[in-house]
Formats: structure tokens, C-alpha cells, sequence
């Protein structure tokens, strides 16, 4: 197991709004690999702290400890600080990082990086204006990336003998088409693609009226030619080389032959296409969209991670995350009790074909998940 740890040096800042909305950014982007379905990121323990001592890491095969607003992504951990870690015991990122190495044979060293990493700092209302900048600049960067291959392995399901009437799925690889597969639908169905992301929802568009289904590899080269964008905005994932886009790519390979996928994409392509630009935390134009749409009794709806990542939670703390994903519910609930939906709330509690209905009252009976993932020492 590893540990991530916050620690408030400054215990008499912790009541302050300010503090709190840095913290929330400093966990959420960590914390959301606990929802991740690649089962080999959840071993983490998260802890909080305003007496820091390592004493109680010393059974953790590594420790990360930061200050509150430090966003330290874990993507970026896992990709390229995770395979230095080794011999040292101790490594140093700049003033506000620490990982924690108990098997290092070695004292400390500076870990040098090319990437600065964003702090938001909360001693005060005015450093916290000063410094906010850098979380808007992880939601520019959120808000262009372009999902043109989905990062989990799909295990919906459907639980209904009826096929699917319509579905809104955010515009990020194939995991809607998992569910279509599974609960069965026809070419009436109407497909709606819904994103914070407009390369996304442009990518996806451009997709479905111009694949022909064969080989994505070779698309997906093609892709990055024809939105050269996609380059700047995907940096090195979601393309030939990416060791999960490939995971991803073989698993739909062994869940079609050749022929029953070309057979599906040939169907799929034929329903009924929306696209719609939209942050899903923008519960008025999320409703606005709803409403152009009578509600079908069976119905999807695939929103994967929207409400855990930075466009959906500036200028919250973790409770008013949690605030936020039960109006989301309730926007879908009054549109469709009967909406299955699969997605993440604010950190990691998911659902998977779970009824509006019934989600919210999950959410409700079950509380904040980040509240009861984090845990005082």
C-alpha cells in the first residue's frame, strides 16, 4: 500500500472557505484514481494531518506528503515520478512535496522535473486571489483534453430485457458502445454526446461520419493529422504508444471479433447523433438539454468521472462537491427516474446502471465518500 497525506502546517487556517476549496483541489486530483477501473491504482490510503510524523508511514512502501493547493495530478505521479522512486529514502519536489521511501538505502535527494507544479496558496484571501490562476489553468487543460479512446476497461451493466431507446454518453471513447452491446439496441436509438470538451465532441463527430471501424490505430494517427490541436491538448496520451490506450484497444478486441464489431459500429452509426457542448456541473444547461428530450423508459445515460475532475469543482470545497453531484442526480432524476446512469460522484463512489431514483438516495443515505475516504492522523 502507499499513503498520500495532506499536511496543515498551519492548523489555525483549516475553518477558512479559502483553505478548505484549496484542499478540495489538492485531493481530487489524487484521490480520483480510486475510481479508476484499472484495479492495480486503488492502493492508496489518504490521510490529512497537522502533526506531521513519518513514524506512522514507516509500514507504506511509499509516502507522498504535500501542503494543501499543491495540485499534484496522478497521472503525472504515475507516468513519470513513480518509476524514479528507488534508492533514496527521502525525495524532495521543490518546497511543498515530499515522497516518502522507508526501503531507500540512501539519505535525500532533489527530484528534478520539467514540470512546475500548480500550488494555490491559502494562507489568505489575497494569496489565494494571487495564486488561483493555476487552478483555472487545470481546467483550460481538463476542458481540451480529448478523450478519443476511453481510460478504463468497461464492465457495464444493463440489467433490463428491453433494448436501449436512448443514451447520452460524454464523448470519450468507446465505453457507450459496451453498454449498447450489452443492453441491446437498434438503429432508432437515439445517441447523445455530451462534453465540457469541444475538440472532444468535434473528434467524435468527425468520427462517427467518417470511420469506417477498421483499424483505430491507423485512425487515430490520421486523427492527430487532421486536429493538430489534439497534439497540444493530449500531450503524449490517447495514441499510438500509450500503454493504456492500447489496454483499452485489446480489450474491445477480445470482446468483438472483427466482424461483430464492424457489424455493431455499422449499426451504431446509423442512429440517431446529438452533440452538445456542455460542463456537467452547469445544472441549468444540463436541464435546458434534457428538455429538448421526452423521457424513454429505458434510457443510459454514461458520464464517467465528469463531476471529480477541475471543471466541475472550481471554487468548491469537498462538501459543496458533494452538494453539487446530488443537484446532478436530481436534474436527471426529474428529467428520468428510470435513467440508468455509470459514473463517478465527486471522488470515488460509482455507479454502474443504477437508476436516478435510486442513486439519489444513495448519495444522500451514503454521504460525502471523500469525507469518509480521508482520515485524520
Amino acid at each position: 500500500m502507499k499513503a498520500f497525506v495532506i499536511n496543515h502546517v498551519k492548523e489555525d487556517q483549516l475553518p477558512t472557505w479559502f483553505y478548505q476549496v484549496a484542499t478540495n483541489y489538492t485531493k481530487l486530483n489524487f484521490d480520483y484514481c480510486m475510481a479508476d477501473r484499472f484495479e492495480e491504482n486503488a492502493d492508496w490510503h489518504f490521510f490529512e494531518t497537522t502533526n506531521l510524523n513519518y513514524e506512522h508511514f514507516i509500514d507504506y512502501d511509499m509516502t507522498i506528503v504535500v501542503t494543501a493547493g499543491v495540485i499534484f495530478p496522478y497521472s503525472y505521479f504515475q507516468r513519470v515520478i513513480e518509476p524514479q522512486i528507488g534508492e533514496f529514502r527521502w525525495y524532495n519536489i521543490g518546497p511543498d512535496i515530499t515522497i516518502y521511501n522507508p526501503s531507500g538505502t540512501h539519505d535525500t535527494t532533489e527530484l528534478e522535473l520539467s514540470y512546475d507544479f500548480p500550488v494555490v496558496d491559502p494562507s489568505n484571501a489575497d494569496t489565494f486571489s494571487a495564486t488561483h490562476d493555476s487552478a483555472i489553468d487545470m481546467v483550460l487543460k481538463n476542458s481540451n483534453l480529448a478523450y478519443v479512446v476511453h481510460n478504463e476497461i468497461p464492465k457495464p451493466v444493463y440489467g433490463r430485457i428491453t433494448p436501449i431507446q436512448w443514451a447520452m454518453t460524454v464523448s470519450s471513447g468507446f465505453y457507450i458502445n459496451y453498454i449498447l452491446e450489452d443492453g441491446g439496441f437498434t438503429e432508432d436509438t437515439i445517441v447523445n454526446h455530451i462534453d465540457i470538451s469541444k475538440s472532444s465532441i468535434a473528434v467524435r463527430k468527425y468520427t462517427i461520419a467518417n470511420w469506417d471501424g477498421e483499424d483505430y490505430l491507423s485512425w487515430l494517427d490520421h486523427l492527430y493529422e487532421k486536429f493538430p490541436l489534439l497534439s497540444t491538448f493530449n500531450g503524449k496520451q490517447f495514441q499510438r504508444g500509450h500503454k493504456p490506450t492500447h489496454e483499452v484497444l485489446d480489450h474491445m478486441n477480445e470482446k468483438w471479433t472483427h466482424d461483430e464489431w464492424i457489424t455493431h459500429w455499422t449499426k451504431y452509426k446509423k442512429c440517431k447523433h446529438n452533440f452538445y457542448v456542455c460542463n456537467l456541473s452547469d445544472h441549468t444547461a444540463l436541464k435546458q438539454i434534457l428538455d429538448e428530450h421526452k423521457a424513454y423508459d429505458f434510457s443510459v445515460f454514461w458520464y464517467n468521472g465528469a463531476l471529480k475532475r477541475q471543471p466541475a469543482n472550481v471554487n468548491k470545497t469537498s462538501q459543496q462537491s458533494y452538494t453539487n453531484v446530488k443537484r446532478f442526480m436530481k436534474t436527471l432524476e426529474s428529467y428520468n427516474p428510470e435513467l440508468l446512469v455509470y459514473g463517478s460522484d465527486h471522488c470515488c463512489h460509482t455507479f454502474n446502471g443504477t437508476s436516478t431514483k435510486a442513486a439519489s438516495i444513495m448519495l444522500k443515505d451514503g454521504g460525502d465518500s471523500r469525507a469518509k475516504l480521508w482520515k485524520r492522523v
